[in-house]
């Protein structure tokens, strides 16, 4: 074993590497493309969730001035100045009040893009229509 040196004998050649191959590349992609999906999804859920709430609580308003009214007059109205509030707006849902009697009233909060909605009548309970 003479001429033997222990620092020229390798069991993997030594190469030097320079950057990232094509393969961790992707890989890092594809991890960033999944977690911005799970992200995007999620925002679009509170958003709506926002959206939802901010529509209750209008209606929810309605339901008060129509009750105020009904305290003084003894009956609903569907007239909006004489329910001393502004008609709510909001670029989402379009607010209506659909009937008001001596006994009852339904309004209602319609979305801009499709026929769902919520509504409320005299007894205070929100509907989803």
């Amino acid at each position: 074993m003479e001429g033997y040196r222990a620092s020229s004998f390798q069991i993997w050649p030594m190469r030097k590497f320079f950057g990232f191959t094509i393969v961790e590349i992707l890989v890092v992609l594809i991890i960033l493309a999944i977690l911005t999906a799970i992200a995007v999804s999620g925002y679009s859920g509170f958003k709506e969730y926002g959206l939802e709430k901010d529509a209750k609580i209008k209606l929810k308003l309605i339901y008060s001035a129509q009750e105020n009214f009904y305290g003084y007059k003894n009956t609903y109205t569907s007239d909006w100045n004489a329910l001393d509030i502004e008609k709510p707006d909001n670029a989402n849902y379009v607010f209506d009040i659909i009937s008001a009697d001596n006994s009852s009233f339904e309004a209602r909060a319609t979305r801009v893009d499709s026929a769902m909605g919520f509504k409320i009548d005299q007894s205070g309970s929100i509907v989803r229509f």
